[in-house]
């Protein structure tokens, strides 16, 4: 938050799930390891003054009851609206929270998809389902509403068009800060006022939106100066790609003629429409879009910075991760 422009006046630093785990199961070989890999997690994110951590299906992995006790160990909650109890319906974590930054009060809450690979034997085995994320995004945004909060952040373990329909279905929500795609979104997407980003995976990169609040603010309505450029600039790259595809089944076909077997050209003929459908709506969102005059309202700014090997880390940091891969060896290896 930019209260007046010239100064910085707070920063939220969050997550939006599979922070503590990075598989989708979790056998008994590995279960000590991954446990104190978990919790030295817990202890770096703090040190980073962490506000708020959503939940994803590789967390649920560790199991509910492992990850519930880091939630009550942790200095920062836990947040998620639409994990709850088989049995008594009320939700399993924190469902949201308000903090202040530069006197803006911000909502805070997590959702986790409905649709991952293991769902149903995770809900069986430790005794919780999944609701629907839009009935628990309305009952979200009804709550922080009325309790005073002026930005909306949703921490989303969503798939991007979960979160598309989701923000089409739930007006209100400032931005939803993604985790699921694994999608390459150097720019977020908008649906109405709703801004939607990505980090993409393994902590590759940073996804940074930053909001400047006018002083007379009062609606909390961001515009983002960058959007028609980004739009334009999105047109270009699938104009290319539409010419491509058609060049591509041209030959394809052509070759088919002459005698030559074809490699076939339904993934690239899909692919085509899907292009051509994506184009589409860029063109029509385009041409309602104007140039935005920044001393006149509100925006938004984004930066997607690679955590590239120039980035320092913290010599406290590495102390306590050596000291994990000394007490567990395979931790050591690529991709643990």
């Amino acid at each position: 938050m930019d209260g007046n422009r010239t100064k910085w006046d707070g920063v939220l630093v969050v997550d939006s799930g599979d922070l503590f785990h990075n598989v989708v199961t979790l056998t008994d070989s590995i279960r000590p390891q991954v446990f104190a890999r978990a919790e030295s997690y817990l202890s770096i994110f703090e040190g980073m003054g962490h506000t708020a951590q959503g939940i994803g299906d590789r967390d649920l992995a560790l199991g509910l009851g492992k990850l519930r006790d880091l939630a009550k160990r942790a200095k920062f909650p836990f947040l998620n609206a639409n994990i709850v109890d088989a049995v008594t319906g009320k939700a399993v974590f924190q469902e949201r929270v308000i903090v202040e930054r530069a006197g803006v009060k911000i909502g805070l809450f997590g959702l986790l998809t409905p649709s991952y690979r293991l769902r149903a034997q995770q809900e069986k085995r430790d005794g919780f389902r999944v609701e629907d994320p839009i009935v628990a995004a309305r009952a979200q945004v009804e709550a922080l509403r009325g309790e005073g909060a002026e930005v909306l952040v949703l921490l989303s373990h969503l798939t991007l068009e979960e979160s598309a329909l989701l923000a089409q279905k739930v007006p209100g929500i400032t931005a939803i800060l993604g985790s699921q795609s694994q999608q390459m979104k150097r720019y977020p997407d908008a649906v109405e006022t709703t801004y939607i980003a990505d980090a993409y995976i393994k902590g590759k990169y940073l996804s940074a939106l930053t909001l400047f609040v006018r002083n007379d603010e009062t609606k909390f309505v961001f515009a983002d100066p960058s959007r028609k450029t980004s739009v334009e600039s999105r047109i270009r790259e699938i104009e290319t790609r539409v010419k491509a595809r058609e060049k591509a089944i041209a030959a394809a076909k052509e070759a088919e003629k002459g005698g030559t077997p074809g490699k076939g050209t339904e993934w690239l003929q899909r692919n085509l429409e899907q292009s051509r459908t994506e184009l589409t709506a860029l063109q029509s969102e385009h041409s309602g879009l104007s140039d935005v005059d920044i001393r006149d309202a509100s925006f938004i700014a984004y930066d997607f910075p690679p955590m590239a090997k120039t980035v320092k880390d913290k010599s406290e940091v590495v102390a306590q991760l050596d000291k994990l891969k000394v007490e567990f060896p395979a931790l050591a290896k690529p991709g643990r």
